[in-house]
Formats: C-alpha cells, structure tokens, sequence
C-alpha cells in the first residue's frame, strides 16, 4: 500500500471539505439599496434630479453629474451671478438652483459625446446645438399635412392645400420637434449618472418645501393650485369660481393662490410659463393635469371631481 499516497488523498479530500464548509457558512456582502431623490422626497424635483442617486459625500460636495463635482462654493457662485432681488428665495431654493447646475452640466456633457461643437461658443450655443442636433430626427410626410388639412377644414375655410401646406408642415414639424426633445431629455434624465449628497439634501429639503404649495402636497388631501398675478385680467376672473369651490370642498380639498410676481422662483420651479396656470394634485402630491388661461367652471368642476376622486 502507498501510504504517501493515501495521506495526500486524505489531506486533498479534508481540504475540499473544508472549502465546502466556508462556502456554506459564508455571509453574501450586504447589499446597498439604491435610494433616489423621487424616492425620498416625491415630487420636489421636475427635472434632472429626480433619478438622482443619494448618497453620502463630504461636506464641502453637492452633487457629481457624470466626472463633474459640484460643491456648495459653486452654488454661491451662482447665486451671486443671479438678480439679486431674487437672492432671498434662492436661498430656500438652493436644491432648484442645483437642478439647473445638473442639466446645464449633464447637456454640455452629452452635446460633447454626441459631437457638437464646443470649441469657441457659449454654452447656450452649445446646448442649442444640441436641441438642434436631436430634433432633426423629426420629420413630417405629405400624409400627415393631408391627414391635418382634412380634419381640420372647418378652421381653415376655403383655402386649398397647396396655399395652406407649408403653414401646416410647419406647425406638424415644430409639434414634432418638440415631442423628440421631450422624449430626449426624460430619457437623458433616466441613463444620467447623478449623485447627490444625502445630508445636504435632506437639509435643504425642508427649506424647498416650507411654501404653501409644497405643504398643500404634502396635506394627504386633492389640490389646486393657481399661478397667477394681479395683474393679469384672467387670473382675477378665474379666483371667484376657484374660491366658490374652496368653500364647496371645505375640509377636503386645498385651493391655493401663488403670486407669481412675490414668488418667481417657486414659478419656475413648477415650470410656469403664463398666467394663469392652475396644477391639480392629487392627494398623493402627484400632478393629475394643468390648464392656462380661463378654464369653463363646469371643465373646472370635472378636474376636481378627478383630483378627489383619484
């Protein structure tokens, strides 16, 4: 008998048990949830931060948008470039001013990817051009005018496609165009690597959200909320019918007016272009719809009715 042998074979085989052994009693690394911002704070961002990942950093960083560090000088720098009649909002805004930091940074980053020229120009121009570089995949065929110019004959009255057919390639292609750059940037917002610091976020937070709107949204009840000014002829029209319903759903529904003119910033933030725009909420805080101008008190109702019962 080969006793070498044999003691090898013992040793070999003790060995494998062993291995056996501490792979059967070894603990898989912890796994790190990846928490973002709409997880954690739904709805107070509108744009690039919503997928942002919060994470932990050193006191002095904000934010990272792809290699590009971001950190609170930067911020003030910013603030002292802006009007400084603003300055006081801002200051309970700061995690708006860094949405826009973040998508200015993360487009110049992508115009540079996609070969844009940065050499030279501004970085509006730079951005420009690359709206301008997407939205040339938009098109409008010879069907589509006609499709257009058919449904619409009331409207256009007696004119013929052929003196009507370039307004109407226009007007397709803009609506076009601009449904491409939507879809562009909701994807771009999805696939953009951000980070952002998990303790300055929570500190800025509650100063984001310490306004009406914010705390409507967060009531647990259906809201409306109406941007407007006093100087606007429809915004005054549309506050008597908005005020009749505050008193219909009393205790269930919030109705709250936003001047945009003491409050541009929270303007911006909801992405206000005219007035008046009134936003419907749900009573998650989730936008149902919004409507600008004058709204019919009867269509006004039915977007209740919605909101309530959503």
């Amino acid at each position: 008998m080969n006793t070498r042998g044999n003691i090898i074979r013992l040793v070999a085989i003790a060995l494998i048990a062993l291995a056996a052994a501490w792979a059967c009693t070894k603990e898989e690394p912890a796994k790190v949830a990846v928490v973002t911002v709409e997880d954690r704070y739904p709805g107070i961002s509108m744009g690039m931060l919503k997928n942002a990942t919060l994470a932990d950093m050193t006191a002095d960083l904000v934010a990272e948008a792809g290699e590009t560090k971001i950190t609170g000088a930067d911020l003030q720098s910013m603030l002292q470039e802006l009007p400084q009649e603003y300055l006081p909002q801002l200051q309970k805004n700061l995690i708006f001013l860094l949405e826009q930091r973040v998508a200015r940074t993360i487009l110049l980053q992508e115009a540079k990817a996609v070969g844009v020229t940065t050499e030279g120009v501004s970085d509006e121009e730079v951005i420009q051009g690359l709206a301008n570089h997407v939205a040339q995949t938009a098109t409008v065929a010879d069907e589509d005018i006609l499709k257009f110019f058919e449904a619409n004959k009331a409207l256009i009255g007696e004119a013929t496609l052929e003196e009507v057919k370039d307004t109407i390639q226009a007007m397709l292609l803009q609506e076009r165009q601009q449904a491409v750059l939507t879809a562009f940037i909701e994807q771009l917002e999805k696939r953009a690597r951000i980070q952002v610091n998990r303790e300055w976020f929570e500190q800025q937070s509650r100063l984001t959200r310490d306004n009406p709107v914010d705390q409507a949204r967060l009531s647990g009840k259906p809201s409306v909320v109406q941007f407007g000014a006093p100087s606007s002829v429809t915004s005054e029209m549309m506050t008597p019918v908005l005020e009749g319903l505050q008193q219909k759903h009393a205790g269930t529904l919030n109705v709250v007016f936003v001047n945009v003119g003491d409050e541009a910033i929270l303007g911006a933030r909801y992405g206000i272009r005219s007035v008046p725009t009134q936003v419907f909420f749900d009573k998650a805080g989730k936008e149902i719809s919004r409507n600008q101008g004058v709204v019919d008190e009867g269509d006004l109702a039915k977007e209740v009715a919605r909101v309530i019962t959503n």
